[in-house]
């Protein structure tokens, strides 16, 4: 687990706090979800082959992609591979708590973020108009598959990136997946709190598309609305490996962002954010 935090349901994430990791940055768009809501999806069976050029085609239920993605996710943040995909599920399969929760605070939700202590779970921030409700405690509903699933032959063998599945891990894939998932949900009111307006959204979010561009082993970003800096997660050994600082980053991520930028490094990729 890394020691950044917070997300929103805005595409560009304010901050929470210390110890919790943006939404946005563990996951960076909705492949896996999608994946699992659509049940079977094509993978390609030679991810990190890139001599490749017509990579053998597979399909893969949401257990065995849950499995895959999950280890990835656990090498990234340090956490073992069984809660890697509890914590997956939680973060892709939470709409019905987080509408509910729009529906009850409404515009006094600021931010929205994952942390990991006492639990995992998620921490929503609100402005201080109210009172601060009492922590909760949520879980992801369970979901029924049509079908045990086997591992897909071509991750029976380590592949050239160092990542084979068993029938193991695949099995409590499924246990999990048809299993509710239990999460808390924890409040905290701030007085400095506010939340952006469509616009501001609209131009952070033009502008982190462009830094993904010119800076391309970035992995996850988030805004923090108390601070007023702009947080990015950069893989360091390939930063590193291109040439680039902490101080050459800050210089890049300023000028595009038009703020102050904080570097955050981070150790791996997850599959599903940028590769």
């Amino acid at each position: 687990m890394t020691d950044s935090q917070e997300a929103s349901d805005t595409p560009v994430l304010p901050e929470i706090r210390q110890a919790s990791i943006s939404l946005d940055e563990r996951s960076a768009d909705a492949s896996w979800y999608e994946l699992v809501s659509k049940g079977v999806e094509l993978i390609p069976s030679a991810r990190a082959n890139y001599d490749t050029q017509e990579p053998e085609l597979m399909v893969m239920g949401p257990a065995q992609v849950l499995v895959l993605d999950s280890k990835y996710y656990a090498m990234a943040y340090g956490v073992d591979h069984t809660e890697a995909m509890r914590q997956m599920l939680i973060q892709h399969d939470n709409q019905e708590q987080n509408d509910a929760l729009q529906a009850e605070f409404g515009d006094r939700i600021v931010a929205r973020g994952l942390i990991d202590e006492p639990e995992y779970g998620i921490l929503i921030t609100l402005t201080d108009t109210g009172a601060l409700p009492p922590d909760r405690v949520l879980y992801r509903p369970a979901n029924k598959l049509s079908e045990r699933e086997t591992v897909a032959q071509s991750y029976r063998t380590m592949t050239p990136e160092g990542i084979m599945l068993t029938q193991a891990e695949l099995d409590k894939a499924m246990e999990l997946i048809e299993s509710p998932t239990r999460f808390i949900v924890k409040f905290e009111v701030s007085p400095k709190a506010k939340n952006l307006t469509d616009a501001q959204k609209q131009l952070m979010y033009d502008r982190s598309n462009e830094l993904n561009k010119q800076i391309p082993m970035l992995i996850g970003s988030s805004y923090d609305s108390r601070e007023g800096e702009y947080r990015i997660y950069v893989h360091e050994e390939d930063a590193k490996a291109a040439g680039l600082t902490e101080k050459k980053l800050k210089q890049i991520g300023e000028k595009v962002m038009k703020m102050p930028v904080r570097i955050k490094w981070a150790k791996g990729y997850a599959t599903y954010g940028n590769e």
